[in-house]
């Protein structure tokens, strides 16, 4: 019953739900969630507030340093002195949601000692990715969903199933973060199964930075739906929330395989996650 309950609050589209939804999200994430949903949702589109505005707020609700850096970056600085620096809205959320559950983001340049003292509770902004426990995804993901990476890395969300020696099928595989970490956690076998283009590109991209565990996942370009092609729409790059059911910004064509092919082919399965519309 509670489940159905939560169920009918994150489907209905009036007033009170929302507000209650944004609670549960805010509950999770911290308060720089609602800041960032409203800012993102309804000034930015408008042009009305920018990344100065932005630093601005993270300054004032978390304490954090925040200083301009160059023409349109910001670097956050933290407590004991080292920093991060920002490109985009996207990652001031994601530094945020990491002070909140107290992780810290630093640049590579102060990695080492991050790593040292902070062991897994160190996130690390290289120029080209973001690291955690000897994970990398490409760094230009984050604009695409940066609370899908807050799940995996700091909420850990994925390792409560316990994969080690397990063969898991992950349907909607994103960019792959998910199925690094469920390798990274010692499954044998992961399917990662991930329908958007740009997202299933991405993912191998994300394998070739992880050649020490790529060898445990298989990707696969394909929607879950019956055997032959179906039509799915997104409204962004990277976007995490595809869907066959609802129209958006894009549209592509790609190829669809059924369950029932996917136990033929690789299964049987230890352990499913579906993380898909």
């Amino acid at each position: 019953m509670i489940q159905w309950d939560l169920f009918n609050i994150m489907m209905d589209k009036s007033i009170s739900a929302r507000l209650l939804r944004l609670a549960l999200l805010t509950r999770t994430y911290g308060p720089h969630y609602v800041i960032f949903k409203l800012i993102k949702r309804f000034l930015t589109k408008e042009r009305i507030i920018g990344l100065d505005e932005i630093a601005n707020i993270v300054r004032y609700y978390s304490g954090l340093k925040v200083e301009k850096y160059g023409d349109s970056e910001y670097r956050i600085y933290w407590p004991e002195g080292d920093y991060v620096t920002v490109k985009s809205y996207e990652e001031v959320l994601l530094v945020a949601i990491a002070h909140n559950l107290s992780y810290k983001v630093v640049d590579s340049e102060s990695a080492y000692l991050c790593k040292k003292l902070l062991s897994e509770r160190c996130i690390v902004f290289d120029e080209n990715y973001v690291e955690h426990e000897d994970i990398k995804i490409s760094r230009r993901t984050i604009a695409g969903c940066p609370t899908c990476l807050a799940e995996t890395m700091i909420l850990k969300t994925h390792d409560v199933v316990r994969p080690f020696g397990k063969n898991v099928l992950d349907i909607g595989a994103w960019v792959g973060d998910s199925s690094l970490r469920l390798a990274k956690l010692g499954a044998s076998r992961v399917v990662a199964v991930e329908p958007n283009p740009m997202n299933y590109s991405e993912l191998l991209h994300n394998l070739e930075l992880n050649p020490h565990i790529k060898d445990a996942i298989i990707p696969v370009h394909a929607a879950v739906d019956e055997d032959g092609e179906v039509k799915i729409c997104y409204n962004s790059d990277f976007s995490g929330g595809s869907s066959i059911f609802r129209n958006g910004r894009y549209c592509d064509i790609v190829p669809s395989v059924s369950f029932k092919t996917l136990i033929e082919k690789y299964g049987p399965f230890d352990i499913i996650k579906l993380d898909c519309k």
